[in-house]
């Protein structure tokens, strides 16, 4: 992606694009639209997955709290299920809503492309 229309592209000098060239930069930009909209449907998927883990979290460990209550009331032992799963919770969470920037397409973009650098020499 270093070709000089790109180039001109990111540093706003259009002066040097000519006729021609244009269908390729419509190309390019087609490009850039349809992987950014990718990537958010790919992010709002990932969110909706949490929230469909953490409903199901609530409405079975309520229904487990009412049958240790009404069948073993010594012993509670739905607080280590509540406890372990909510661990995974707890991990898919922070993945999608703190921890998503940090490992997204784009820093795996820019890995590839430090990569590639290294191996130009």
């Amino acid at each position: 992606m270093s070709t000089p229309i790109i180039s001109a592209l990111y540093t706003n000098n259009l002066t040097i694009i000519k006729d021609e060239n244009l269908e390729m930069i419509i190309m390019v930009i087609n490009m850039h639209e349809d992987k950014l909209y990718d990537m958010a449907c790919k992010r709002v998927d990932e969110k909706i997955k949490v929230y469909r883990h953490l409903f199901t979290y609530v409405v079975v460990m309520t229904l487990l709290f009412i049958v240790n209550f009404v069948c073993t009331p010594e012993y509670w032992w739905v607080l280590w299920v509540g406890l372990f799963w909510g661990i995974g919770v707890i991990f898919d969470f922070l993945k999608v809503f703190v921890l998503y920037e940090k490992f997204d397409d784009r820093y795996r973009d820019k890995m590839i492309e430090k990569e590639i650098s290294s191996m130009n020499y």
